[in-house]
Formats: structure tokens, sequence, C-alpha cells
């Protein structure tokens, strides 16, 4: 039989060589990683490339909203009441000026002359009469075979017939403008809209809606509007144009896309003036538009161009990125090649830089790849861009 006492010393001595074991092998363990981490070769930093911004002086450009308006438009009434009896165009075509439009019944209107011609005929022969009996009434005051009342009233009466006839000239004159007006012609080039007057339509004289719309469409204007609040530095920057020195260069954004029309236009407006009640002011250019490609009421974006310098700093578009709330950002390097995520603000463009007014400084590096890698404060090998567009630049 074993004794109770020794059965218990057994299991402590397995306990403790169980012990023992673990230890051992913790302590392996950790040996060997640390031997492993002693061997692993150091994680290599990212390598980015960067170009160094430019600070220099560029040409000022002011973008403004505008919208085309036709350079002449024309809107046709008819002088005359009457019937249409012709419509001479065809609707979205182009006219010249002095073509027939619409042909009124001038039947009225022939018969009005006849009328007034017939009048002139009688007042001239009343004219001619009375002409003779003042003549002779003349001669015979003279011999005292008349009284001088019948005289002067023979000479009244030839005053009365001289008023009739400029009367009766005047109504033919009139009949004969009442007449041409049943002919409407065009006063101006250009292209005429739809029309809702059509053969056999009732028209009045002086009616308050258009028989059509006549807009000359080559050149056009495109009118622009400026805040006030920049009034004074535009004003300051146009002192040549408004003397007559210089001209001052207009390029259109036409769409989203932000496409570029092909013909420059010229700033036309010699005065400023703020509009009261949006509080902008006015400005007008006047574009080439040969392919009809500006219509009126178009919403266009207007770079108006050669107005002054100022000192930017110039990046490459493609360094510049955008967050979801849409703020303007780049990555930096500083001296020890650390990453840094700077806010800026941007104006507009120069050729293919973005022109950076406040949050970067000209000789900044800024990293222009790599951009999904990129973490704010971790260490990068930093390597020049090859094709350095800015530092061609900045020669």
């Amino acid at each position: 039989m074993i004794h109770p006492l020794m059965c218990g010393r057994g299991d402590m001595f397995e306990r403790f060589l169980l012990i023992i074991f673990l230890i051992l092998h913790i302590s392996c363990d950790q040996q060997a990683q640390k031997q492993q981490s002693e061997g692993r070769p150091p994680e290599q930093s990212l390598e980015v490339e960067f170009v160094k911004a430019v600070s220099r002086e560029v040409p000022v450009t002011t973008e403004l909203p505008g919208r085309v308006a036709a350079f002449k438009s024309a809107e046709i009434r008819p002088q005359v009441s009457g019937i249409i009896q012709k419509r001479l165009f065809k609707q979205g075509s182009e006219v010249q000026k002095g073509q027939q439009l619409y042909q009124i019944d001038p039947e009225r209107y022939e018969a009005a002359l006849s009328r007034a011609k017939a009048n002139l005929k009688s007042a001239k022969a009343t004219l001619k009469n009375r002409s003779s009996l003042a003549k002779r009434y003349r001669k015979l005051v003279g011999q005292n075979a008349i009284s001088r009342q019948e005289l002067d009233d023979a000479v009244a009466g030839l005053g009365e017939a001289k008023a009739q006839v400029s009367l009766f000239k005047a109504e033919v004159r009139n009949a004969e403008i009442d007449l041409k007006y049943t002919k409407v012609y065009a006063p101006i080039s250009g292209f005429i809209g739809k029309t809702a007057f059509t053969e056999g339509a009732l028209v009045t004289l002086n009616q308050a809606r258009p028989l059509a719309v006549i807009r000359q469409l080559d050149p056009v204007y495109v009118d622009l509007s400026q805040p006030s609040s920049e009034m004074l530095g535009l004003r300051n920057r146009f002192g040549g144009y408004e003397n007559g020195k210089d001209s001052i260069s207009v390029s259109l954004i036409l769409n989203e896309l932000k496409e570029e029309y092909p013909h420059k236009g010229q700033l036309e407006a010699r005065e400023l003036s703020v509009n009261e009640s949006s509080g902008t002011v006015e400005l007008r250019a006047v574009f080439p538009n040969p392919n009809r490609a500006l219509l009126p009421g178009m919403f266009v974006r207007a770079s108006v161009e050669n107005i002054g310098k100022s000192m930017v700093t110039l990046v490459p578009q493609k360094a510049v990125t955008r967050d979801r709330s849409g703020q303007a950002y780049v990555w930096t390097i500083d001296q020890n090649n650390n990453l840094n995520k700077q806010a800026v603000r941007t104006s507009s463009m120069f050729e293919k830089f973005w022109m950076v007014r406040d949050g970067l400084k000209g000789g900044e590096r800024v990293v222009v790849n790599n951009f999904f890698k990129l973490r704010p404060n971790i260490k990068v090998k930093a390597i020049p861009e090859l094709e350095n567009e800015n530092m061609k630049l900045g020669e």
C-alpha cells in the first residue's frame, strides 16, 4: 500500500516540471522572435515625385458669368391694319435687310390712294379757277368796275384753294405710305424666329405682339456681371483701356465641360456702372460668331484678360486635389522629408498651372504622384520629377 504523503509529493514534482517546461518554451519563442526581427531588413520609405512651387508675376484674368445677347434685334410689327395675304419667309431662316416678309391686303389702301389723288386733282382745278378770278378782279377794281370787298373775297378764295391743294397733297403722301406699309420688309439682316401669324390672320397698327423677331448673330454681345465689391480694383486695371490706349481681350468657356470658344472677343464697354438691384458692375464684350455657336440667352463664363499683373504661386494642375467639402489642398515635403497636407486657396488657371493665392510659398516641394498612398507625417523618399514643367516656367 502506497502512503498518501508520497502520492502528494509526486504530483507536486510533476507540476514543477511542467512550469519549468513552459518557462523554457516561452523564453525560446521570444529569443526566436528577436532573432527574426533583427534579421528582417528595415522598412523602405515611400518614393514620391515632387516639383518646387514657383512664385512669379502672371497676367491677371478675371472670370465672370455672362449671357449672350444679339448684336442687333428688331421686333417686326405692322404699320397698318389688315389681313395677311402672304408670309414670304421660312421660320428660323436667315433674312437680308430689305427683304419682304409679309404682304398685307392692299385693296383698301389702294382705294384710299385713288380717293386722295382725285381730291388733289379737284383741288388743283379749284385753285386754277380762283387764281384766274383773282387776277381779273385786280384789273376790274382798278377800273372801279367792282368793289374792293369783292377783290378781297376772291383773294381769300385763292388762299383757301392753295391750302386745299397742300392738304390733299399730304393725304396722297399719307395714302402712298400706308400702301407701302402693306409690304412688310426686314429692317436688319439676321435670323428670323418663329411666328404665330400666317395667311388670313388679322393684324392691327402697332399691335403689342410682334409678327416676328430678327436677331443679328454675327457678331454677338456677351453681357458680363462683376460684383461691385471688386469694382475698384477692376476699374484701376481698366485705366489704360478707358483712356483708349489698350484693348482688353476676353475668352469664353461654353459649358460644364469647359469647352473654350475658338474666337477671342474684345471688351467694348467704356464706362462701368453699378446695377442697383443686383449690386453688380455691368460690362459688355463683342465676339465674332461666324458659325452661330453663340445664341442669345446662352449662359457662358468669360475670362477677361490682360488687365494687369499679379504675384502668385504656380503649381501643376495635378498637384492640387480636393476633399469632399471642395477644399483644395496639396501635399508638401519638409526639410526632414516628412509629408504635410496643406490647404490652399486657388484662383484660376494659368496655362497648365493653378494660381495659388494663399497657403503655399515659392520653393516649397509639392508632391505630384502616389496620392492614394500619402498620409500626414510619414517619411518619404523625395525624387524630383523628371519633366518638371514648373521649373521651365520659372526660368
